[in-house]
């Protein structure tokens, strides 16, 4: 068997109930849909960007155990709900935001807790709509301004699903202080 995984889900109050219906009916693919006996293993490989100062993931054949989900309240920028999960006592490999970039008053606080999450090796990724490039443009100074590297890759390099023209994907690195 190879390293467990834990991943842990975020959201706010009123999502977190149909994030855990996501996770269970997630779980029942993993334990008995096409993964079966061939769950792929994550190991450590060299990021797709310069700079970086971590290993990504990607899979491999040995079948590991299936990973645990935890799913959790949390509120950008409220140091309160971060520290009482047990995850962000140390620091998370890889944090993934899907579609956060979506209201201009709330990036200070956006900032605010990956800045609490992210350490020296931690990938960030995010996956946003452009919605209204002056806002977005404050984002990414803030968040150059806060020590992160940021990376945007090719469009040629993105997977199908994200092809849209008003759909981009950025990696953040934090910068070692």
């Amino acid at each position: 068997r190879g390293p467990s995984v834990e991943a842990t889900l975020t959201d706010i109050p009123a999502l977190v109930p149909l994030v855990r219906r996501n996770v269970a009916m997630a779980r029942q693919q993993l334990a008995c849909g096409t993964w079966c006996g061939s769950a792929p293993q994550l190991q450590r490989t060299p990021l797709p960007f310069p700079g970086s100062v971590s290993g990504g993931l990607r899979a491999s054949t040995n079948a590991p155990a299936l990973p645990t989900f935890n799913v959790r309240t949390l509120l950008w920028g409220k140091d309160s709900t971060a520290t009482r999960m047990r995850c962000f006592r140390g620091h998370w490999d890889v944090v993934v935001c899907s579609d956060c970039l979506y209201d201009a008053n709330a990036f200070p606080r956006l900032v605010g807790t990956l800045r609490r999450v992210a350490k020296p090796g931690t990938l960030v990724v995010l996956a946003c709509k452009r919605r209204n490039l002056a806002s977005e443009t404050g984002f990414w100074r803030s968040v150059e301004s806060h020590g992160f590297d940021a990376f945007a890759p090719p469009r040629r390099l993105y997977p199908r699903e994200f092809a849209a023209d008003d759909v981009y994907i950025v990696f953040l690195s934090k910068c070692a202080q």
